[in-house]
């Protein structure tokens, strides 16, 4: 192993003391993506000097740039090609604040979604242009204070990242239909997710969100569905309100009305269920 190590260095152009200094010092602050500011407080210098040395880095194949002013750092066992990249979740945590992930991605992580889609949702409250990184499309959801709260504190790898809530990454779904799949996809997770969401927490982050629509597609999916207990289709029922609107904004608008959650339901009623055949 140790001989492997070492013929990786030796590939590697030579770290001047300086640059070795740097990535080490960043490495051991935990710092492995940090941006040119960081690195100009660890040398002391100028950041226009330190574009440079970082420029040169990433011609060596010791850092990876991210986008401009942030940087990656590469493990030897990445090899001389570089042929690394961390957890998707972990490059989006370094990339804007605040942040945590939702929708679709967070689906996803706690298994509510088989889909896979080279796409992570960052939920924020600043705007930011869709970035992509090796091949991951990064796309930032700008939303309002108000909507930006429910996420926890998990795990990927070695780093803690901020993912939604169980009850928010649903209830943000709800919401952003065309950010998770659609209905159908909105169906499977309320399926899967029945026996480990907390019901009164959907529904009551639902009011929060101030979007009557996403308390009326959660009641009429959970009847469709035959959960749902009886004081929870009351708390959603009670937050109706005259106005219709549609299931699925991702289909045509005609449909059925049902006069109980007051939705066009534009969706083939079938297609809600036979997801669960297969």
């Amino acid at each position: 192993m140790g001989t492997m190590v070492t013929q990786e260095v030796q590939r590697r152009q030579t770290l001047s003391p300086t640059d070795a200094r740097l990535l080490t010092t960043l490495s051991s602050q935990g710092q492995n993506i940090f941006t040119t500011q960081d690195a100009a407080s660890v040398l002391g210098c100028s950041s226009a000097a330190v574009r440079k040395r970082l420029h040169r880095l990433v011609k060596k194949g010791w850092l990876r740039r991210l986008e401009k002013g942030k940087y990656l750092i590469l493990p030897l066992s990445a090899g001389p090609a570089g042929e690394y990249m961390p957890d998707e979740f972990v490059i989006a945590a370094h990339l804007i604040e605040p942040y945590y992930i939702s929708y679709w991605s967070a689906l996803r992580y706690y298994g509510y979604s088989e889909q896979a889609a080279p796409v992570v949702y960052v939920v924020t409250t600043r705007r930011k242009r869709l970035l992509t990184v090796e091949g991951i499309t990064y796309r930032f959801v700008t939303v309002r204070p108000h909507k930006f709260f429910g996420s926890r504190r998990v795990w990927s790898g070695a780093e803690a990242i901020l993912m939604a809530e169980r009850e928010k990454a649903l209830v943000d779904s709800l919401d952003r239909l065309d950010l998770c799949g659609g209905v159908i996809e909105a169906a499977k997770a309320i399926w899967r997710g029945r026996d480990e969401m907390n019901w009164e927490k959907v529904v009551a982050y639902g009011r929060r969100m101030g979007n009557r629509t996403i308390l009326k597609r959660l009641g009429f999916l959970l009847e469709t569905l035959a959960l749902g207990t009886p004081s929870v289709l009351d708390a959603l029922q009670a937050n109706v309100g005259a106005g219709y609107t549609v299931l699925d904004n991702l289909y045509p608008r005609e449909g059925r009305r049902d006069h109980r959650w007051h939705l066009v339901v534009n969706v083939p009623e079938h297609e809600l269920l036979n997801w669960r055949e297969h």
